[in-house]
């Protein structure tokens, strides 16, 4: 069975701000880079998380994040 085929997007109700080929839906929390909402995937079909910075003159924080997304993608 085709993973995934089994995943139905959210209503179009629910979609908050489009990302590109994202689609944010809930906040899930914040921090002191920027805010984590709960996202679609449209493209791949899936559920992700989309990291927001909020300050985006921090060069140090966009180095970190980008740190963050090569170790999750090593997952």
């Amino acid at each position: 069975m085709n993973r995934k085929a089994a995943v139905t997007p959210p209503p179009v109700a629910e979609v908050g701000a489009r990302l590109g080929r994202y689609s944010s839906l809930t906040e899930i929390g914040r921090g002191g880079m920027g805010v984590v909402y709960k996202g679609w995937d449209a493209a791949d079909r899936r559920w992700v998380a989309l990291k927001v910075i909020t300050d985006r003159q921090d060069i140090e924080g966009l180095a970190r994040v980008r740190r963050e997304v090569d170790i999750a993608r090593s997952l």
